[in-house]
């Protein structure tokens, strides 16, 4: 007959053990729908400025024709906003097909802020 093997008196701890497992899966979880959420919040809003002169537009210190502009924010998905400055020594009439133009732009794309045409 065979003495039976010693058990040992101390339980040993299994990372793997059921309560750990489900603790860890439900932390897990809760980490990545947080992530998730963080990541459909709405982006904020980007902020153009567009320089109107009598030398023509610039667009954040850049030059930029109205074809351009208007095939840069044509097709807006994210929010934006443009602030307009015009130049005050601009003749008149000059810059109604620019007033015209950004109208246009903000009547077809939700997404798309025009300010500083009521001032002009």
């Amino acid at each position: 007959m065979s003495i039976p093997r010693r058990r040992d008196r101390l339980p040993r701890a299994r990372i793997l053990s059921r309560p750990i497992l489900i603790s860890l899966v439900v932390i897990l979880g809760l980490v990545l729908s947080l992530y998730l959420l963080r990541r459909k919040v709405a982006p904020p809003e980007a902020i153009d400025t567009l320089q109107v002169a009598s030398q023509g537009l610039s667009l954040n210190g850049e030059e930029i024709s109205l074809k351009e502009l208007w095939e840069r924010y044509a097709k807006v998905r994210t929010p934006r906003r443009i602030d307009v400055i015009f130049d005050t020594q601009m003749p008149w009439g000059e810059s109604w097909a620019i007033r015209d133009t950004l109208k246009r732009l903000t009547e077809l794309q939700a997404n798309l802020t025009i300010t500083g045409l009521q001032e002009w």
